[in-house]
């Protein structure tokens, strides 16, 4: 395979990465062009994983405190966004009876 070939479907394989990743695979690609690794430039998907492995998620530990943390953001922003949605329907349905029946007082 042709290396701007094998360049493309690698870098088309891997379009999710940020800016410092895809530095990282610019520098791992020309180091393994540069050795010239037939049958590392014939599999770019293989070639895709393996770079996966090693350089990106190698660095990300998250730690069980992280996802604590997480859960509970989630449960609280949860909790939040539901009341806000009881608010507001409690509120519509008021005014709706309002304009249906206008005699009736509106309850704080």
């Amino acid at each position: 395979m042709k290396v701007n070939i094998f360049k493309q479907k690698v870098k088309k394989q891997l379009w999710f990465l940020n800016k410092k990743e895809k530095n990282k695979l610019e520098d791992v690609l020309t180091q393994a062009i540069d050795e010239k690794d037939g049958e590392e430039l014939n599999r770019p998907i293989a070639f895709s994983n393996q770079f996966l492995k090693t350089h990106v998620f190698k660095e990300k530990v998250v730690s069980t405190t992280q996802l604590f943390v997480l859960l509970i953001g989630i449960l609280i922003s949860y909790i939040v966004l539901l009341g806000l949605f009881l608010f507001g329907f409690l509120t519509s349905l008021t005014s709706v009876q309002y304009f249906v029946k206008p005699e009736v007082q509106l309850s704080t």
